[in-house]
């Protein structure tokens, strides 16, 4: 292993959302949203058209019987869900479920714009293996190269696996600007193969191509 990397999950980019929304088959679309005191005060002011104390741009999408939201918050974004059936809102584990979901979809559309589109345009292999906790993309000649993501709580675990030198920090820089809150501290791991004196070749190939 060459590094082990934690730090505190956000939804940073719009764009990735976007294909998280797509990679669930779902349709999104921009709105307007308000917040409310309460459902009552949602329920009467929002059926004739008045605002609540908030108003904010969001990116919407429908997995009945819920919504999805993903509400700007300072440079963040926030994952909020509802639904009019009571009874599916209290039906924590299945939120989430959903929640769950919407975020391995974020994480894999991050991983593909950025590591592996890399990978494309170097012309290195690469393959993604799906796990129940997230992902390993698997790259180089003979494949033995691994980048692994996991999602822990609000927290993601990143590990870079067979690469030599200090090029692997470079592998998941980009991933990391679009997966880590703006205030997240990274609490990385540096491995004995970090040190290595001599540079990755495939790595370096995907240095040059930057």
């Amino acid at each position: 292993m060459s590094h082990c990397t934690r730090f505190q999950f956000s939804y940073r980019d719009e764009a990735i959302a976007v294909g998280a929304f797509r990679r669930l088959g779902l349709r999104p679309e921009t709105a307007v949203i308000s917040w409310y005191d309460s459902d009552l005060a949602k329920a009467v002011l929002g059926h004739i058209g008045i605002a609540g104390k908030g108003v904010s741009r969001a990116i919407c999408a429908r997995h009945s019987p819920f919504q999805l939201f993903l509400v700007r918050s300072g440079s963040d974004f926030q994952l909020v869900i509802e639904s009019d059936d009571r009874s599916a809102l209290a039906d924590h584990e299945r939120v989430e479920a959903l929640e769950a979901a919407f975020r391995f979809a974020y994480l894999a559309v991050a991983a593909e714009r950025t590591l592996c589109a890399s990978l494309d345009d170097g012309g290195v292999p690469w393959t993604m293996e799906e796990q129940p906790d997230g992902m390993v993309i698997r790259f180089g000649p003979d494949l033995a190269r691994r980048v692994i993501l996991r999602s822990v709580g609000d927290h993601v675990e990143e590990e870079v696996a067979g690469v030599l030198g200090g090029r692997c920090a470079e592998l998941t820089a980009e991933l990391e600007d679009l997966l880590a809150s703006a205030t997240a501290e990274l609490l990385t791991e540096w491995k004995p193969s970090y040190h290595e004196t001599i540079d990755d070749e495939v790595v370096q190939v995907l240095r040059l191509g930057a």
